[in-house]
This record gives structure tokens, sequence and C-alpha cells, in this order.
């Protein structure tokens, strides 16, 4: 048994509800990314992108990628970590985020990367587990209503921060590259709504409606992450 804000309601209803609200909450998940990259870079529909050379590339990095924390954080703190973390389950096989999976591997990546930051910032406070077995089915208590919109939302952009966190190390490595053997040296772009995100993308195409950092100036070349569009990509030029 399953809890709404009003009672508890049959699973498949709780699943009917994320289904229903998961677009929403991977819409809302892209205008937090948009801003995000769009405030960092200064971009507008006049300045539709900016770049950073290798030297000055850390800071812009670094804001995305704490920029993101801060709203994992307080999203996942406004719900008892265990609600939130049976909620987050249930998106596994979400149609709206699953079909920007590549594969089941990438599945598996999407649901650690939204357990760890239910676990890490989801509410503590309560003494009590809302979480446990009843009647031979499972009662998570009264779920708040805007959890379901979240949970969708908490899996775009834990998965979003951590392809960011592996572009900072893909970065440091690039320009270790460059230092060994001389340019070009790498550089960040930043691009404003998607429009190009998409293109050049090695093995799957993005979604355009969100902006994505690019890395630009490496030998050789890589594609992180799956078919995510938030996903950024890594262009080989030649030597």
């Amino acid at each position: 048994m399953f809890g709404l804000g009003s009672g508890r309601t049959p699973e498949n209803e709780v699943w009917d509800r994320l289904v229903a609200e998961s677009e929403a909450g991977i819409r809302e998940a892209g205008g937090v990314i948009s801003g995000l990259i769009d405030r960092v870079g200064g971009l507008s529909d006049a300045v539709p992108e900016a770049r950073f050379a290798s030297s000055e590339a850390d800071p812009p990095l670094e804001e995305v990628i704490s920029g993101a924390e801060r709203e994992l954080g307080e999203l996942c703190g406004r719900y008892d970590y265990r609600q939130l973390l049976y909620v987050s389950r249930l998106c596994t096989g979400i149609p709206a985020l699953r079909k920007e999976d590549a594969d089941v591997a990438a599945v598996r990546v999407r649901v650690q990367n939204a357990d760890r930051w239910a676990l890490r910032c989801g509410d503590r406070s309560s003494a009590r587990d809302p979480v446990r077995a009843e009647d031979g089915s499972i009662s998570v208590g009264a779920l708040p209503g805007s959890i379901f919109r979240d949970a969708a939302k908490l899996h775009w952009l834990a998965n979003f921060h951590q392809w960011r966190v592996i572009d900072r190390a893909m970065f440091n490595f690039l320009r270790l590259v460059a230092d060994e053997n001389g340019p070009p040296d790498p550089r960040l772009l930043l691009l404003t709504g998607g429009a190009s995100a998409a293109s050049g993308v090695r093995g799957g195409t993005g979604r355009r409606s969100t902006s994505t950092p690019t890395v630009t100036g490496a030998r050789t070349a890589t594609s992180p992450g799956g078919r995510w569009g938030t996903r950024s990509r890594t262009e080989g030029l030649s030597p």
C-alpha cells in the first residue's frame, strides 16, 4: 500500500501519478540546468555561446557543478529520505526517463546517482520509519503531492551532475595531455538553449531543451554517458 497526501492508495495509482508528472519534473530540471549554464556563461539570445580557454575553465565548471549540488540538496531536503528513496526507485522504468537511457547499464547509473542524493540529503528528522510491511504489502505512509514530480527531477539533475563531474576530470586530463604533447589546449564551450547541443555527439542524440557544456580540443575523442541531452561532448582534433 502506498500513501498519497489524503491517505493510502494502490500501487498502480502511485505509478500512474509518477508517469503523469515525470515530464513536468524533467522540464523543471531542464530549466534549472539552462539557468545555471546561462548564468555562468552570461548567455542570452544575443550571446548564444561562451568560450573559455584552458586557464579560465575551472571557475565556470565548478560553478555549474556546485549550482547543481545546491539544487539537489534543496530538493532532497524537502522529503523523508526513505519515502524519497522508495519513490525514486519506482522511477527506474518511467517512460520519460527510460527512453533517454542508452542501455540497461545507463539505467543502473541513473538510479544510483539519484539514490546517492536521496540518502545524502533527504530529511532524517523523523524517528518513525514511514516505510513498513503491512498486510503483505509495503506502506510508505502519506506522500506529499510534489514528490512525484520531484522524483523525476531528481533523476535528471543527479545524472546531469554526475556527467559534469566526469567532464571536469576529463578536462583536467586533456590539459595534462596538452602539457605533455603540446597544443591544442582544451577549451570549454557553453551553449544556451541546447540549440546545437546534440550536434557532433558520438554514440547518440541529445535532447535540445537544455544547455550543454562542451569540451573541445582533445587529440582523442570520447563520448561520456548515455543518450542524456545534458551530456557534454569531447571533440577530437587531428594532430
